[in-house]
């Protein structure tokens, strides 16, 4: 299972390709928490996002009190959505994916494997779903609606 967070979930929304996500990550499943979910809805109820089918995304709910208390310390400093993802990245030892450079920083600390949305671009590249202009085309989408990119193109990433 690979658990992604609502910043990777919503900047693939904005740019219309939610559905390479799945793609991706194949051949794992994607997971994410029920407080991803809710965010994500709200961000389509108040319009920042557009209608988007994520119905291919698992509901990973804590399954251990130890998750449940991860979940209590981390979301004293993170949202809930992130520390929920983090929670169940850390116990079960599952990839993250997100976008919010607290969370990296803190799955980093703890072990976690982390990618966000520029891994993905270069991920779909590499397994050929996706071309290196068409990749390039995305991230300077991404960059438009406002996503910060440690770099501008994905040529040097893929290579």
């Amino acid at each position: 299972m690979i658990i992604v967070d609502n910043t990777v979930l919503s900047n693939f929304a904005l740019i219309s390709s939610i559905n390479l996500l799945p793609k991706a990550c194949q051949p794992d499943k994607v997971g994410t928490t029920q407080y991803v979910m809710d965010e994500f809805n709200r961000g389509i109820e108040v319009r920042k996002l557009p209608k988007s089918d994520i119905s291919w995304v698992a509901i990973c709910h804590f399954e251990t009190s130890e998750e449940e208390k991860l979940f209590r310390r981390i979301s004293l400093y993170l949202g809930k959505g992130e520390a929920s993802c983090l929670s169940i990245a850390i116990i079960r030892g599952c990839k993250l994916l997100t976008d919010d450079w607290d969370a990296r920083e803190c799955g980093l600390r703890e072990g976690v494997s982390i990618s966000g949305s520029v891994g993905i671009l270069v991920d779909l590249i590499r397994v050929g779903f996706i071309s290196l202009k068409e990749g390039d085309e995305l991230l300077s989408e991404l960059i438009k609606k406002g996503y910060y990119s440690p770099v501008l193109r994905l040529d040097e990433l893929v290579n």
